[in-house]
């Protein structure tokens, strides 16, 4: 009986234990959860509204402007008396159907390459011969040339002398004499002697250097300017177109031609030439072209074409002094 008694307060005790152990755990829990922390929910974004959309409208059609109407005969104020009074300008010397500008300038380099007849046949424009070049076709700016001595008479020139190269193109006939197509295709510097060779530093080429020049004291030219042309003389003086100095089957801009008149006819540098077709029985002679005199040799001159009227020149048409100009 005894026994039962144990057990049975044992139980009571142990069940009370486990009541008092619940109670505190869920005292705890309460004590450190503190209160709920409430969450805040976002607002609902509203969408914006969508632009309005404008409907093009129409172009409207211009309307022309409003011209205020002016009397016929409106009173001269001060501005129609200041406009009467302002000259009209001059007329141009030139005429109308000539593009040849009213002025132009005629470089140096342009004087001393321009080609001229030698007619002389007892002096030869220039002396020596320069040896053709040995691993090249033709000699470039700022090369070495040789000058061999023609004949057993040896140069005078020294270092430092400034020669030009002169090249004989070809022998022409000119008014039933002969006559030499000379031009200057460079100019050089004399360095020295390789024996009784002279050495020249090419510094200036205007033409094909590729031996068998001559060299030639240098000639200066200074720059031609033209200025005030003018046609009164036009038609003083009538030439003849001897040749084209390049060969050609066409004509071309700043080719050379010759005339067979020079300074003892008048002609004088810096003088525009019209070149006409020579005259033809039942035909009428039109101009051929315009050119500028840029050498002048007492008996003969040389051109440069400045403009082209036609495809063609022949020896035989004529030229006829179109504008004279003064030199500044």
């Amino acid at each position: 009986m005894m026994k039962k008694y144990i057990c049975t307060r044992t139980l009571i005790k142990a069940a009370a234990f486990a009541a008092v152990c619940s109670f505190v755990a869920v005292a705890q829990q309460d004590w450190f959860a503190g209160d709920p922390v409430p969450v805040e929910q976002p607002a609902p974004v509203q969408a914006a509204p969508a632009p309005a959309v404008q409907q093009p409208q129409p172009a409207r059609p211009p309307q022309p402007a409003a011209v205020a109407e002016q009397p016929a005969h409106a009173p001269a104020g001060p501005a129609a008396q200041v406009a009467e009074s302002v000259p009209p300008p001059p007329p141009s010397l030139i005429v109308a159907e000539s593009d040849i500008p009213s002025g132009t300038e005629i470089s140096s380099r342009a004087l001393a390459s321009a080609p001229y007849l030698h007619f002389d046949r007892e002096s030869r424009p220039g002396e020596g011969k320069v040896m053709r070049p040995k691993d090249r076709t033709v000699y470039q700016q700022f090369d070495r040339v040789m000058v061999k001595p023609t004949g057993k008479k040896k140069f005078a020139y020294k270092a430092g002398d400034t020669l030009d190269l002169v090249n004989r193109v070809r022998w022409i006939s000119f008014k039933g004499r002969p006559a030499l197509l000379t031009a200057r295709v460079g100019r050089g510097v004399v360095v020295g002697y390789a024996g009784d060779r002279m050495v020249l530093s090419l510094n200036e080429i205007w033409g094909v250097v590729d031996g068998g020049e001559s060299v030639a004291e240098v000639t200066h030219f200074e720059p031609f300017r033209c200025e005030n042309l003018t046609t009164s003389d036009w038609g003083t003086i009538k030439a003849t177109v001897v040749m084209r100095v390049e060969e050609t089957v066409l004509p071309y801009l700043h080719q050379y031609i010759i005339i067979d008149k020079g300074s003892d006819s008048g002609v004088r540098l810096g003088d525009f030439f019209k070149v006409m077709e020579k005259p033809a029985k039942n035909r009428l002679s039109e101009p051929l072209l315009e050119a500028q005199v840029i050498n002048v040799s007492p008996s003969s001159a040389t051109l440069v074409v400045q403009k082209l009227h036609k495809n063609s020149v022949s020896p035989g048409d004529h030229a006829f002094l179109s504008f004279r100009s003064e030199a500044k």
